[in-house]
């Protein structure tokens, strides 16, 4: 069963000065698992409000804003006919978003923009019990096997000034040029409690074939800093017997982050051209730019939390070899900032009959990004102070050398219909896409 609730509320006040826009979004699902004794059904709440304004100062000042909260909540989460009640668990999630950006225009052309957004979330999982999570060929049993609560905190600030067009008349900068510049600064904090029991996996016969459980204190918080500054350069040539339209873009970004202790430079270049004499019906585009990745914080706090230990079983039950440790570690000293290399092209083409065909394409190259990797030397120094003969420690070691190779084609075609003096646009389009990388 779904019950879903909407209301929207907008409008202008104080003299149009003021606009705004509010939306509430509430559903409520009852979920009906019938092959379950008394048909036990779960309640799962999903409620999201969405809030923006815009503020009009003066005719050269403009503050824009909004606030975007989400709540959902699902007891007895993953309910279904192979998972009992004491195999689920409570699943409480939180989300909101909060930005405010200032616009403001100068007479001599000059525009400069401050932005401020704030992000938290919240996830909270409760299992039903303490046992250890068993799964059977056929059915699983006992406890979900993590108790965590999480948080998550990102604050953000970013200015951007966009100067006048200037233009140029000596080659080979010959145009009309506008340049951007901007700084920003971003805080990451993740905080967390996770309280893992562990899990069996057990053969047809009902024998443990393997059990995973977690040692060690899965609480902590740790914290990121990241500044980035950029500078960009927007040029236009005047329409020639060449071409109709030519518009380049170059750009620089400089990015820090404090946890890699390490920054770099990436530049970026762009091109949109309408090649001469055929009415303005064709428009190609290139773009080439040196990205850096997202890099994210949990992994760099990955060797803080719990460590986990697998065992191998026979069918008498008696451990099977030595029990595996997974140890996770960083150094600082051999990891550097990885980069994506993004190239980008495109082709417009306008058609008879209103027809619009677009033809893209995408390809994205990275050679250094971050993967733990299974480090022998580490492996045999941990191996050698290892106290209980029964655990052999597997160190991996975060290092620079995922590969990632992605290749995207799109053909989009698009028409515009008139029946009875109302305009109807029609879309279609097709991506074919693929992706390989040597780490998960």
């Amino acid at each position: 069963n779904n019950w879903p609730l909407k209301l929207n509320l907008s409008g202008p006040i104080f003299n149009d000065r003021f606009r705004f826009f509010n939306g509430t979004n509430v559903d409520y699902n009852e979920n009906f698992v019938f092959e379950l004794k008394d048909n036990r059904h779960t309640p799962v709440w999903n409620l999201s409000n969405l809030s923006v304004f815009q503020i009009t100062v003066s005719p050269r000042n403009l503050i824009t804003g909004g606030f975007l909260a989400n709540y959902f909540s699902a007891p007895l989460n993953g309910l279904s006919p192979l998972d009992p009640p004491e195999t689920t668990k409570d699943v409480t999630e939180k989300r909101s978003f909060v930005y405010v950006k200032d616009q403001f225009s100068f007479q001599n052309g000059i525009i400069a923009e401050a932005g401020y957004g704030r992000y938290r979330s919240y996830l909270k999982e409760t299992p039903q019990g303490e046992d250890f999570l068993e799964y059977f060929p056929d059915i699983r049993a006992g406890n979900a096997f993590q108790n965590l609560r999480i948080r998550g905190n990102r604050d953000q600030i970013a200015t951007r000034l966009l100067l006048p067009t200037k233009e140029m008349k000596f080659w080979p900068v010959k145009g009309n040029h506008q340049l951007q510049l901007g700084i920003d600064a971003e805080r990451l904090e993740h905080d967390q409690n996770i309280k893992r029991t562990g899990y069996r996996h057990h053969r047809l016969d009902g024998s443990v074939a393997t059990e995973v459980s977690f040692y060690s204190n899965g609480a902590f918080k740790r914290s990121n800093v990241t500044t980035g500054a950029f500078l960009q350069n927007i040029w236009t040539l005047k329409p020639n017997r060449l071409f109709d339209a030519l518009v380049a873009g170059a750009g620089v970004r400089l990015d820090y982050n404090r946890k890699l202790d390490d920054s770099i430079v990436t530049p970026r270049f762009n091109i949109s051209l309408m090649p001469a004499g055929i009415g303005g019906w064709t428009r190609l585009t290139a773009g080439i730019g040196w990205i850096p990745e997202n890099v994210n914080l949990y992994m760099l706090t990955r060797p803080f939390d719990q460590t986990a230990i697998m065992k191998g079983f026979d069918r008498n039950g008696a451990l099977n070899g030595v029990s595996f440790a997974h140890i996770f570690t960083i150094d600082q000293q051999k990891i550097f900032f990885p980069k994506i290399t993004n190239i980008s092209l495109g082709l417009e083409q306008k058609l008879p009959k209103n027809l619009n065909v677009q033809l893209n394409f995408l390809r994205k190259r990275e050679s250094n990004g971050f993967f733990f990797d299974l480090d022998q030397t580490l492996t045999k120094e941990r191996a050698d102070k290892e106290q209980d003969p029964g655990i052999f420690p597997l160190v991996f070691q975060l290092k620079n050398g995922k590969t990632l190779t992605y290749d995207a084609a799109e053909i989009a075609v698009s028409k515009q219909l008139t029946f009875k003096n109302d305009s109807y646009d029609l879309f279609a389009s097709y991506r074919r896409s693929s992706a390989r990388s040597n780490a998960a």
